[in-house]
């Protein structure tokens, strides 16, 4: 506020619109009225000067010199914006846009530019940003214009994240980092699923490690504001490896062409022009076209390494779906799993649900997998209204929320079809607490196993975590969040013993025994407290036994002793 109402500049400026801004909002004119009120307390009345920066006119604000536009904007050869009332820009109203964005940043966007954003098509202005930034681009990428980078994202649409990306690896290759920091800028700002998912692939690809960090923490704060968790954030940065529509690669050696395919574990295989697969690339002859080879060459080497680096993460995503019972949109649907080049080729063979709710145990009202561009049931029957749907949820399919008809009815289409799955899911093992272990808040399932720590260490990959050391400096437990019947909130927690320190294993180390399995709020107060595992739906009591039974299966059991409070027992 005092700075509002100071000496004239860029700072009462910035400082005068950002008041404004708080005006706007309910709550912020509650605000505003309550830090006059503690001025006037304090001696200080400045109702009237702030009434007057109340009243300022944000477009007429603009800085004492303004630079002239440079060559490159040359509105003759720029996309014009169209109203959206009908209608073109004329050259006037384009230089001056110029000149708005000209003096314009990211902590202080001219209101001419919301403006003109409010006034003009999407598509016009997403077109008109991307020549802006061409034209920059063929220029020189000249000093103290880069605002043509950060015009993208004010202006531009979905149609502008590809030239945006483009010029973005183009900076990162000459390591231009003010240029690649300022494009990272631009792709928050546009803040579409579009522009996540690009910044989401190019934040690993990024060389400087500074870039990489920054990358992150924007797609950490565009999830955050937009809602999303952090598996819808993955599911929005799955890399598509820029294949085709059809999930596949040409590869054109000339006289010889083939066509790159993936497994049930996404990885590249080489069919040839008459079908037959192979688990590499021929190497070029002579009768090949020496340069295409090449070219075909270098690109199978660089999908090999990058599938090995998205192959693995993108498989236990889809693990975890069939283990939580989590659902997505029908737009995060198509978008991410259906209609998506690379993880689509893992998709079609699993078997998904449309769900009218989010409860992890709850029914599909159908199921179906995915052939093509359709959607299919048991019998190859398409189902016309699946992938079009506008409301309700889609997941995968556990074993627990089907009849055992229905899931014999899938295998048996898997088998006809020869479609291997690239998780357990339709073979999932299923697993059940008995009548008196439901109403209990510990079970002894597992007590008394010994296994290696390295195995404990291993369950973080599913979904465990060490508790916090005790003031032994030692961890006692593996533990897991879970969502409960009520929605609330639970801890499942796994005991062992002898506690373990924190770090990686040691050789030599002792097994540890496997203690009791619980169950309780995870809040603290008056909830915080054991509770049943009935409360537990059917499907997370499973995948809570499965997890533990494989690791259980990792272990011996001990010779009893008198307890488990010392060293380890003997092994039989």
């Amino acid at each position: 506020m005092p700075r509002a109402i100071g000496p004239a500049g860029r700072e009462r400026e910035e400082a005068g619109a950002a008041i404004r801004r708080i005006n706007a909002e309910p709550d912020g004119r509650r605000a505003l009225a309550e830090a006059l009120s503690r001025y006037a307390e304090a001696g200080f009345v400045l109702d009237e000067a702030v009434a007057e920066v109340l009243a300022g006119d944000e477009l007429a604000l603009a800085p004492d010199r303004i630079r002239p536009l440079p060559p490159w904007f040359d509105p003759e050869r720029l996309a014009r914006p169209e109203l959206r009332g009908g209608g073109a820009l004329p050259d006037e109203a384009v230089l001056a846009i110029g000149e708005v964005l000209s003096f314009s940043t990211p902590d202080h966007v001219h209101a001419g530019v919301i403006k003109v954003r409010e006034a003009c098509t999407d598509a016009s202005l997403g077109r008109f940003a991307a020549d802006l930034l061409a034209a920059w681009l063929a220029a020189g990428m000249p000093g103290q214009q880069g605002w043509a980078i950060w015009a993208v994202g004010w202006l531009g649409d979905d149609g502008s994240v590809a030239p945006l990306a483009a010029a973005l690896q183009r900076f990162a290759a000459c390591r231009a980092l003010p240029q690649v920091a300022m494009a990272i800028q631009a792709l928050t700002d546009l803040g579409s699923d579009a522009a996540v998912m690009r910044l989401g692939l190019l934040a690993s690809k990024l060389g400087a490690k500074s870039m990489r960090a920054k990358a992150r923490r924007h797609l950490e704060a565009m999830a955050q504001s937009r809602g999303l968790t952090r598996e819808d954030l993955n599911d929005r940065t799955a890399p598509d490896l820029d294949l085709d529509a059809e999930g596949g690669l040409d590869l054109d050696f000339g006289p010889r062409r083939f066509r790159v395919v993936f497994d049930e574990a996404l990885v590249p295989r080489v069919r040839d022009e008459a079908g037959r697969m192979a688990a590499v690339l021929p190497k070029p002859r002579r009768s090949d076209d020496a340069a295409r080879a090449a070219t075909a060459t270098a690109r199978w080497r660089l999908l090999k390494r990058e599938t090995i680096l998205a192959a693995g993460a993108i498989l236990s995503r889809l693990d975890a779906m069939v283990g939580t019972g989590r659902r997505v949109s029908p737009e995060a649907f198509l978008a991410c799993f259906a209609r998506h080049p690379f993880v689509g080729q893992a998709a079609r063979r699993l078997v998904w649900g449309f769900y009218d709710g989010m409860e992890a145990d709850r029914s599909p009202k159908l199921t179906f997998r995915l052939a093509g561009a359709t959607a299919v049931d048991t019998e190859d029957v398409e189902l016309a209204d699946v992938l079009p749907a506008s409301a309700g949820y889609f997941g995968l399919v556990h074993p627990l929320q089907v009849s055992p008809l229905v899931l014999a009815a899938w295998r048996a289409a898997f088998a006809r079809h020869g479609i291997a799955q690239p998780c357990r899911q339709l073979e999932r093992p299923v697993h059940r607490l008995t009548g008196a272990e439901d109403i209990k808040t510990e079970v002894f399932c597992f007590q008394g196993i010994a296994v290696e720590p390295g195995w404990l260490r291993g369950m973080a990959a599913r979904g465990w975590s060490f508790s916090h050391p005790v003031d032994d400096g030692l961890m006692w437990t593996i533990e897991r969040d879970v969502v409960l019947r009520d929605g609330r909130v639970g801890v499942a927690s796994l005991g062992f013993r002898p506690g373990l320190g924190v770090g990686r294993s040691e050789p030599g180390e002792a097994p540890r025994a496997l203690d009791l399995l619980s169950l309780r709020y995870a809040t603290e107060g008056a909830e915080e407290g054991p509770v049943a595992f009935h409360h537990l739906d059917r499907v997370t009591a499973s995948e809570i036994l499965r997890s533990l039974d494989d690791l259980a299966g990792h272990g011996r059991h001990p010779v009893p002793s008198d307890g488990l409070d010392g060293p380890t027992p003997a092994l039989q």
